[in-house]
């Protein structure tokens, strides 16, 4: 189970830096804007080869965030795009006006600037969601 989970995350992280957006020599503040709890926090600086053979060096930072009962917000900054998965539970979310339900397991990126809102689903008492963030450092 442990190596399923680490080549997921290994598989989440390369989706990441297919969906980063930005120019290189960017660094902004990759924090999300939120009201749920943040209760882990991890971050790497990797470094991946270009097309040109020249090296991009990125940190990525992986969080997992508590959500509870009630209306949760949840905004990326300008520039920052983010892999979300939910770790455990399921959640409502509704961006720019459509909603949609995601449960244990499920993934979806976020566009740069995304605003979010998040509600628990019915019989859940709370849900963590896992972001995965890549931000270019040269």
């Amino acid at each position: 189970m442990a190596k399923f989970q680490f080549a997921r995350t290994g598989v989440l992280i390369f989706i990441a830096l297919l969906v980063l957006t930005r120019a290189p020599g960017q660094v902004p503040n990759n924090q999300p804007r939120t009201t749920a709890k943040q209760i882990s926090h991890v971050s790497k600086t990797l470094s991946v080869p270009t097309q040109s053979d020249a090296v991009q060096n990125l940190l990525v930072a992986i969080d997992d965030w508590s959500f509870s009962e009630g209306e949760t917000e949840f905004d990326l900054p300008a520039g920052v795009s983010a892999i979300m998965t939910v770790v455990n539970g399921k959640v409502s979310t509704v961006i720019g006006g459509v909603t949609k339900e995601y449960s244990t397991g499920n993934y979806w990126t976020a566009p740069a600037g995304t605003h979010m809102s998040f509600s628990i689903q019915a019989t859940a008492r709370g849900a963590v969601v896992r972001t995965i963030i890549a931000t270019p450092t040269n």
